[in-house]
């Protein structure tokens, strides 16, 4: 005699189905987000605290690192921060310079600032020109923490350290200030960053060589060889911006950007993983969010130099973030994210089944008690 029906049987397996059907569609469009919650519980679990970065009463950005238990400010989120301070606080129809370019991938970046104050902007343009040191022969925004990172050479930087990324990007804040503020320093200021972008590594500048073609390396460790850093695909693209925007904004006589440019489309097959993209050419894949933003900033990328195959690969790229789940899980190298994330999904999986076993029980439970009364 068959306890549970044959009808009730089918019904568990279909309702089974649809949630494992369901279960996965969510997992995969909305991988960021339940990365990104993810990250605030182990944060939360380390620290007692779901905040990531918070903010001085200047406006300065103040990070965590829950592996080192340090906080610290991080040069480039002061510029990043900066930058989204001009875009909210100065008005869309005095924003007509070059240095005002609309980047799409701003949007990507999480954690953007709660509160904007209109004195903040200047704030963290004032950081950058008082925090610039030439003790490397060039200006950069030096970095007074050590940073791991796989594949780098000696498993990563050791303090002090700058960022090519980070000084180039530094251009636009700045130039943003000149243009509001009128002062001096600031175009002197990013002066002395273009040139420092622009100078080879060897002379104390960040500009490497990637297969013949000029790179602005975004991590550079002056104890490091050259040859051996990370080449980072979106620390190339966001120090041309800057690059870019100064020689508009100056009328440089013999600009550079067009050859960056150049550079980026000749390498971008070093990045091209089909439906995903590397981080750099060292061996890291991206994360969904560094996935997302390579999609906004090969969009501008695409109608920069007009390049159709820089488009294909757009369009893949984009693909992948559409079903992030899937392919975040399929290129990356595991880490605590991964783990997390599939664990979750395996649980939220076998619920309805274990359930299903549950009310299975119960009615086996009720049948053979009225078999015994029935017998009794």
């Amino acid at each position: 005699m068959h306890l549970i029906s044959k009808n009730s049987r089918i019904t568990v397996v279909i309702v089974c189905a649809i949630w494992c059907v369901i279960l996965t569609v969510i997992f995969d469009r909305y991988a960021y987000q339940i990365d990104a919650f993810d990250a605030r519980i182990r944060l939360a679990l380390t620290a007692g605290s779901t905040d990531i970065r918070n903010f001085d009463t200047n406006g300065l950005p103040i990070s965590y690192s829950a592996s080192t238990g340090r906080k610290f400010i991080s040069p480039f989120y002061v510029v990043h921060y900066g930058l989204m301070y001009s875009n909210n606080l100065v008005k869309r129809s005095e924003r007509v310079g070059p240095e005002w370019f609309e980047d799409k991938s701003v949007a990507y970046w999480n954690l953007p600032p709660k509160v904007y104050k209109q004195n903040y902007f200047k704030n963290c343009a004032d950081w950058v020109v008082s925090h610039i040191s030439k003790s490397y022969g060039q200006a950069h925004l030096i970095y007074d923490f050590d940073w791991r990172y796989r594949n780098y050479p000696n498993g990563g930087l050791k303090a002090p350290w700058w960022s090519g990324l980070t000084d180039g990007y530094a251009i636009i804040l700045l130039l943003r200030a000149h243009d509001v503020y009128g002062d001096a320093r600031y175009l002197q200021a990013a002066s002395e960053l273009y040139s420092s972008v622009l100078t080879p590594i060897a002379e104390g500048g960040s500009l490497n060589q990637f297969h013949g073609h000029p790179w602005i390396e975004e991590y550079v460790d002056p104890n490091a060889n050259p040859a051996d850093m990370s080449f980072v695909l979106n620390g190339m693209i966001y120090a041309t911006y800057g690059v870019e925007v100064y020689e508009k904004y100056t009328s440089v006589r013999e600009p550079q950007s067009a050859k960056l440019y150049q550079s980026i489309d000749d390498n971008l097959q070093s990045y091209d993983r089909g439906y995903w993209s590397e981080y750099d050419a060292i061996g890291n894949a991206t994360n969904i969010k560094y996935q997302r933003v390579h999609v906004a900033l090969l969009e501008r990328i695409s109608e920069i130099t007009g390049d159709e195959r820089i488009k294909r690969i757009r369009n893949r790229w984009e693909f992948g973030v559409e079903n992030a789940g899937f392919f975040w899980i399929l290129n990356s190298h595991w880490g605590y994210s991964q783990w997390q994330f599939i664990l979750e999904y395996l649980l939220l999986i076998l619920l309805p089944l274990f359930l299903a076993f549950l009310l299975c029980c119960r009615k086996v439970k009720k049948v053979v008690l009225l078999e015994g009364r029935k017998e009794a």
